[in-house]
C-alpha cells in the first residue's frame, strides 16, 4: 500500500472515530438544546458544557457549513471538557431574496452577542469567547470577527473575541452571495467587496485569528488555501501581530475539519494563555 493511500486510511479512520464522539460523553458534558436567541427562522442553538462549579473556562461559537444554503448546528469532538461549545443554526439564503448575507451575519452576531449575555451561567468567561466554523461557518466567522459593523450592532466589538477559528473560511466575497447578487462568473472567480473579509484587513482593534486550511493538492476548494495564505499576509502586511495560518497536509475539504481539532484546541489554550500575558 502506498503511503498516500495509507494516509488516507488514516485520516477515514479518524473521520470515524470523531463522527462517533459527536455526541460527547453525558457523564461529562452537559446538553441544552435548542435556545432562541433571535426572532428569524431557523435561529435556535445548542449548548455544551461541563457542570460542576468550574468556571472562567472559554467557549467557542461554532458556525458549520452548508454553502450558506444547507447543513446544520453540530458540537466539535474536542475531547477537552475545558471548552464550552455553541454550536449555532442559522438562516440560509434564499432564491427569492428574502433572506440575504445581511439577514446571515446579522443573525450569527445575535448567537454571539447571546453568549456574552449568558456564558458565565455556564461557567463561562465573557474574556475568553472564540468564534469559528467550516465552509461558510468559518466565512461566518470571519465576517462578523473582522468587520466591526456586525457585532457593533449589539454593543461589541471584533477586539472584545479572544479569537477567531476560521475552518476552510472563504476569504473572498462568497459565491452564493456573488450568485444571488446575479454575478454569473465562475464561482472560482474572486470578488473582494463589503462581503469579502478581505476587505478588512486593515481595520484596527481586530482579534487574534488563526486561519486553517487543507492541501490544494488533495482537492481542498480551489483557491481556497491561497486566499486564506493572501488574508493572513495582508493582516500580517497591515499591522496585526496575531495573526497565524495552518494548512494541513493530505486534507481535503472535508476532512479538513476532522484533521483540524487539535489545532482548534490548541489555538483556544494558546490563545487564553496570549490573553493572559497581555493582561500583565
Amino acid at each position: 500500500m502506498t503511503m498516500n493511500r495509507l494516509l488516507l486510511l488514516g485520516m477515514a479512520c479518524w473521520a470515524i472515530a470523531s463522527h462517533a464522539a459527536y455526541y460527547p460523553d453525558p457523564a461529562h458534558f452537559r446538553i441544552e438544546r435548542d435556545i432562541r436567541y433571535a426572532e428569524p427562522d431557523r435561529c435556535v442553538l445548542d449548548v455544551m458544557y461541563a457542570p460542576g462549579g468550574r468556571s472562567e473556562w472559554p467557549t467557542i461559537v461554532w458556525f458549520h457549513g452548508g454553502g450558506l444554503t444547507a447543513g446544520d448546528k453540530r458540537f466539535l469532538p474536542l475531547h477537552d471538557d475545558g471548552i464550552a461549545q455553541v454550536a449555532v443554526r442559522y438562516p440560509f439564503l434564499t432564491e427569492d431574496g428574502s433572506v440575504s448575507v445581511s439577514n446571515i451575519l446579522d443573525a450569527a452576531a445575535q448567537a454571539v452577542a447571546w453568549t456574552f449575555e449568558n456564558t458565565a451561567r455556564y461557567g463561562g468567561d465573557t474574556n475568553k469567547i472564540f468564534v469559528g466554523g467550516h465552509s461558510a461557518g468559518g466565512y461566518i466567522a470571519m465576517m462578523i470577527g473582522l468587520d466591526s459593523q456586525w457585532l457593533g450592532r449589539y454593543g461589541l466589538s471584533p477586539n472584545d473575541l479572544c479569537g477567531l477559528i476560521p475552518v476552510s473560511g472563504q476569504a473572498t466575497t462568497h459565491f452564493a452571495v456573488r450568485k444571488a447578487r446575479g454575478d454569473v462568473r465562475s464561482q472560482f472567480a474572486p470578488m473582494i467587496d463589503s462581503f469579502a473579509p478581505l476587505n478588512f484587513v486593515d481595520r484596527p482593534n481586530l482579534p487574534p485569528i488563526d486561519v486553517i486550511c487543507g492541501d490544494p493538492d488533495f482537492d481542498e476548494w480551489k483557491g481556497r488555501a491561497e486566499e486564506n495564505e493572501l488574508l493572513i499576509a495582508s493582516l500580517k502586511a497591515c499591522g496585526h501581530k496575531y495573526a497565524r495560518y495552518w494548512r494541513l497536509p493530505h486534507a481535503n475539504h472535508t476532512t479538513v475539519l476532522y484533521a483540524a481539532y487539535g489545532y482548534i484546541s490548541y489555538s483556544v489554550r494558546d490563545r487564553v494563555n496570549l490573553l493572559k500575558s497581555r493582561r500583565k
